[in-house]
């Protein structure tokens, strides 16, 4: 596996399989503990080996799926010792010997259920943009090469689109960088309204932000692009914020390259309606339209 530790080979292993492959693997090893504590014989322990489909439990399927794990390796570990000819001198005993390593179990079952519910909030927040709460430059970059797959295998249009805030440095001049903040998550919160539950809505850096519109062929987009440009418009008239947008939108009817190779064809195309006086639309259809695509100037950010 190279470099990639033992250990996240096989979480990742664990998470791509079902929850029924998973509890599957729970039952399976919990049965051959069983059947090896059995054989093995009262005077040889190998309680420890039960915190695998424990840890398994609370890793994959939750809190209450890792108590029921524990209690089920408690009764089979101590069920597994009595068969085998563990003698006690009263009933007594033997509920002792299942709740000590049940403690276990649940304790260990609890700090894996909430170590992964702690790594899965820090995966989420390091994919979104701390201001705006949609996705970041990277996270969105992911989302797209997974489309950009989709395309290669499908080859259903994909839509790109890039906006721009035109007037933002001279809004942030002069009312102040909170009144820049305002804007920039009213028009995150405005597009995630707009688009369907499907689109991709993200944040790239600064006033510009790209969307992905799976499915969505050039007419399409002709439809879809006029209605934001037109309500956030209005949006950011009701708000009084004296800014406006140029857009860049690629509709992809073959894959591009990659994702990046996408974006940069979307991102000159939002920067040629920003050469044309800003507030309008820029089209443009791969590959049909990629020697038309306007070359960015050197000036340009």
């Amino acid at each position: 596996m190279g470099n990639i530790p033992l250990t996240h080979t096989l979480l990742d292993y664990l998470d791509r399989r079902s929850r029924a492959a998973v509890w599957s693997m729970v039952v399976g090893s919990l049965v051959c503990l069983g059947i090896i504590d059995y054989l093995t014989g009262a005077q040889l322990t190998i309680s420890f080996f039960y915190l695998f489909p424990v840890s398994v439990a609370g890793w994959r399927l939750g809190r209450n799926s890792a108590v029921l794990v524990a209690l089920a390796c408690a009764l089979t570990w101590e069920s597994a010792n009595l068969l085998a000819g563990e003698t006690v001198s009263n009933p007594g005993v033997v509920v002792w010997n299942m709740l000590t390593p049940l403690a276990i179990f649940l304790v260990v079952g609890a700090l894996v259920t909430q170590l992964r519910v702690v790594l899965d909030q820090q995966t989420a927040l390091a994919r979104k943009d701390p201001l705006t709460g949609v996705l970041n430059r990277r996270a969105l970059l992911e989302a797209a090469n997974v489309e950009v797959a989709k395309l290669k295998r499908h080859t259903r249009p994909l839509t790109v689109l890039f906006l721009d805030v035109d007037g933002f440095k001279a809004l942030n001049d002069t009312r102040g960088h909170r009144s820049g903040d305002m804007v920039l998550k009213c028009i995150a919160e405005h597009m995630e309204r707009q688009f369907r539950g499907t689109d991709i809505v993200g944040r790239m850096g600064g006033d510009e932000y790209a969307v992905l519109l799976p499915e969505t062929n050039a007419a399409a987009a002709h439809q879809v692009i006029p209605r934001l440009q037109t309500s956030l418009a209005s949006e950011m008239t009701r708000s009084g914020w004296p800014v406006t947008f140029s857009m860049g939108v690629l509709t992809c009817n073959a894959a591009p390259r990659d994702a990046e190779n996408a974006f940069d064809f979307a991102d000159r195309l939002m920067y040629a309606a920003k050469g044309r006086g800003g507030n309008c639309v820029q089209y443009a259809c791969f590959p049909d339209d990629q020697k038309t695509v306007p070359v960015k100037r050197k000036d340009q950010p």
